[in-house]
């Protein structure tokens, strides 16, 4: 829009839906996935890079409709293992 282009690093997913026109999710060595942040950011996609669940949620707030991603902790049954 403004013929600017920002290229930052993160851990945390959900910040790159935030605020990301573009992503890359860096698997492995030979793996990678490019394109639109919603489109590359998906539940399976981070689910294969950190090995944990993770939902992207959307709400509504003040009149603007947002999305975020958070992981999903299952908790066990300790009686059972």
């Amino acid at each position: 829009e403004d013929g600017l282009t920002i290229l930052f690093t993160t851990h945390h997913p959900h910040h790159a839906l935030a605020v990301s026109d573009q992503a890359l999710l860096m698997i492995d060595a030979s793996k990678y996935l490019c394109g639109p942040a919603r489109d590359v950011l998906t539940g399976d996609n981070l689910e294969s890079l950190y090995g944990l669940p993770l939902k992207r949620l959307e709400y509504e707030y003040n009149g603007s409709r947002y999305a975020t991603l958070v992981p999903v902790f299952l908790q066990r049954d300790h009686a059972n293992g």
